[in-house]
């Protein structure tokens, strides 16, 4: 679900939805507030991809948790080509995407400008354990047990912890 600002929601079905969503934002964006040396390079104007569709396209990438360009690109290719009909190649894609890494942090701050985030102090890192201290110390450990410390297990180091 998106959350426009006057308190409006949009509903976003599929990932597709998602992307189209995405992809009129970032445009939007990036022709308010993309330094004219990037908008007026060299060969910008035979592009297969415009610069709106290689930060998109990464954008989702990196909210749909895939870390690897080529498995993402791959994936772009088969489920949603008709999307990008003019998808150019890997190699291209990945060097264009690199060398907009300045512009994207741009749109990134712009969005959160755009779209109030609300500010948490704590966030949420990864799913990977992690310990406040030692299950033997955790009964004395008063420091985190009004914040959502609780007891867990660890598989992989086949132990039980304090923390999140």
């Amino acid at each position: 679900m998106l959350k426009f600002q006057d308190n409006n929601t949009t509903v976003i079905a599929t990932f597709e939805d998602f992307i189209l969503t995405t992809y009129v934002i970032i445009d939007e964006l990036y022709h308010q507030f993309a330094p004219p040396e990037v908008t007026s390079r060299r060969h910008i104007l035979d592009a297969k991809l415009s610069d709106s569709e290689i930060i998109t396209i990464s954008l989702c990438g990196e909210l749909a948790g895939v870390d690897s360009e080529n498995a993402w690109f791959s994936f772009v290719k088969r489920n949603y080509r008709h999307l990008f009909p003019q998808l150019c190649s890997r190699s291209r894609f990945n060097r264009t995407r690199r060398a907009l890494m300045q512009t994207t942090e741009l749109l990134r701050q712009k969005m959160i400008s755009v779209f109030p985030i609300p500010v948490s102090s704590y966030y949420i890192i990864d799913s990977f354990p992690l310990a406040v201290c030692k299950f033997g110390r955790a009964r004395y450990c008063k420091a985190f047990r009004g914040h959502g410390a609780d007891y867990g297990k660890c598989p992989s180091k086949k132990e039980t912890y304090y923390g999140y």
